[in-house]
């Protein structure tokens, strides 16, 4: 019997793809469908909610995808749970526009255009911008070195 894509239930199911979703997995997506959309037509504060409830499953799928590429690469130091965040999202969107100067593969290490004078140096476990020095959490210029040099892009995984 047929198994449901997100839950992994088997049972009746609707189709989609080569996979699909079982009823109660219908019925929970419809639900969240309908507040979000209800938030989105509401005011200031509720659209920004909704547009956070949206980032934030962006974020959590994202990190799931990432897993097993993941744990393959050179920014295995980090858990695929550190990358399901809004603001961990945002980071990997703006790692795209981040320009590495110079890798030395032997270090591991980059030198990263920073906003500054100084370039950064930065590594797959470590920045010297002030982003990852205030919250040791991965930065864009990590992000920019994991795509380029490590192994796993995260903007792979982000629809």
């Amino acid at each position: 019997m047929a198994k449901c894509w997100r839950c992994g239930k088997s049972g009746p199911f609707l189709p989609v793809g080569r996979s699909g979703l079982c009823l109660e997995c219908i019925e929970e997506a419809s639900d969240a469908a309908i507040r979000i959309i209800t938030m989105l037509k509401s005011g200031d504060r509720q659209r920004k909610e909704a547009l956070d409830l949206i980032d934030n499953e962006v974020a959590r799928d994202m990190a799931e995808k990432a897993a097993d590429s993941l744990a393959r690469s050179k920014f295995n130091h980090w858990s695929s749970e550190v990358h399901a965040s809004v603001a961990q999202l945002e980071r990997v969107r703006r790692s795209a526009s981040v320009k590495i100067l110079e890798y030395n593969a032997s270090e591991e290490v980059a030198t990263v255009k920073g906003s500054g004078k100084v370039p950064y140096a930065t590594s797959f476990t470590s920045c010297t911008c002030g982003d990852f020095i205030a919250r040791h959490l991965p930065c864009k210029h990590m992000y920019r070195l994991a795509a380029d040099y490590g192994g796993i892009d995260f903007l792979d995984y982000v629809n």
